[in-house]
């Protein structure tokens, strides 16, 4: 093959390729968000509750560490607790699709 005909065909698979990305943007912002129903996670300043909890590691980016850092300060709740809290509620309201 000659090189024209390569770079022909690469910028063939290229554009054809953005397109497709493009197309499939387009979809999602149309077809899935448009349904999508947004419910607020509401929290309020911490309460004592005992109960029998298990650990495990989680990590994250130090983005979103921060993020929670500063709900934990605004509500007097450790990092672990709001951790918890959006669990719980992520659990309850999570919807599968398959």
């Amino acid at each position: 093959m000659n090189g024209n005909f390569k770079n022909s065909l690469k910028s063939t698979i290229n554009n054809e390729s953005d397109e497709v990305i493009k197309n499939t943007n387009e979809i999602l912002k149309k077809d899935t968000f448009d349904k999508v129903n947004i419910i607020k996670f509401s929290i309020t300043k911490k309460k004592e509750i005992k109960d029998i909890r298990k650990s495990f590691n989680v990590y994250m980016s130090k983005d979103l560490v921060e993020k929670l850092d500063s709900i934990s300060t605004k509500t007097s709740r450790s990092r672990n607790e709001i951790i918890n809290e959006m669990c719980d509620f992520c659990a309850d309201n999570i919807e599968i699709i398959k």
